[in-house]
C-alpha cells in the first residue's frame, strides 16, 4: 500500500483527533505536500463543524448521503478493475471424491461385520463357588487375545454384559495375585474381584 492511500485511510481519525503520535506524525508531514489531503482534511472538518451544529435528522441525512457517495465511488473501483476468477479444473477434486467413495463403502461394511463372540467359545453357565473377576479389555483389543487371557486365568461365566464387563470364574488358588497380574496386562483397563 503506497504511502498516500495509507494516509488516505487515516485521515477520519485525523480529523476526530484519535489518532496515537507515530500516526499523526505522519499524516501531518503527508499534509505538507499533498494538496488533495489538505483538502480533504478541510472538507472532513467541515462536514464534522457542520453535524456538530446541526439536528439530528440532518445529522443522518448528511451522513447517509456520504455513504451512499462513498459506496458509489467504491462501486466505480469495482467495474473498472473486476476482480479475476481462476476457473476450478474439475480434475482438482478427483481426489477427494475417490477418497470419498472408498470411504462410503468401507465403513458400512465395517458397521455391520459381526464381531467374534468369544463368550460362546468358552462359557460355563454352571453356578460357581469361588471368586469371580471382572475384566474390561482396552479398544482394539482382538477377540483371540481375550480368550487367551480368559483361557489362563480361569472360566467365562456367560456373556459380556452391554458395557463390555467379561465375568471370569477364577482357577487360581491365589485369587489376589492373578489379579495383580491381570492388572498389569497391557491389554486390560480394568479388573476386579467380584464381592
Amino acid at each position: 500500500m503506497n504511502d498516500h492511500h495509507a494516509v488516505t485511510l487515516l485521515l477520519p481519525w485525523y480529523v476526530n483527533g484519535t489518532l496515537n503520535e507515530q500516526e499523526m506524525a505522519s499524516v501531518e508531514a503527508h499534509l505538507l505536500g499533498c494538496a488533495d489531503c489538505r483538502e480533504a482534511v478541510a472538507t472532513d472538518v467541515e462536514e464534522a463543524r457542520h453535524l456538530s451544529t446541526t439536528t439530528d435528522e440532518a445529522r443522518v441525512e448528511a451522513l447517509t448521503a456520504r455513504r451512499a457517495a462513498g459506496f458509489e465511488a467504491l462501486r466505480g473501483q469495482i467495474r473498472g478493475n473486476p476482480p479475476r476468477r481462476r476457473p476450478v479444473a474439475p480434475t482438482r477434486w478427483l481426489p477427494a471424491l475417490a477418497a470419498l467413495l472408498v470411504i462410503g463403502a468401507v465403513l458400512p461394511a465395517a458397521w455391520l461385520t459381526p464381531r467374534p463372540a468369544v463368550y460362546e467359545l468358552r462359557t460355563s453357565h454352571l453356578a460357581h463357588e469361588g471368586p469371580v473377576l471382572q475384566l474390561v479389555f482396552r479398544d482394539g483389543t482382538s477377540a483371540e487375545d481375550i480368550d487367551l487371557l480368559i483361557r489362563t486365568s480361569g472360566t467365562l461365566i456367560g456373556p459380556p454384559s452391554s458395557g463390555g464387563v467379561y465375568r471370569v470364574a477364577l482357577a487360581s488358588d491365589d485369587p489376589q495375585a492373578l489379579l495383580e497380574r491381570i492388572r498389569a496386562h497391557p491389554l486390560v483397563r480394568w479388573a476386579e474381584i467380584e464381592l
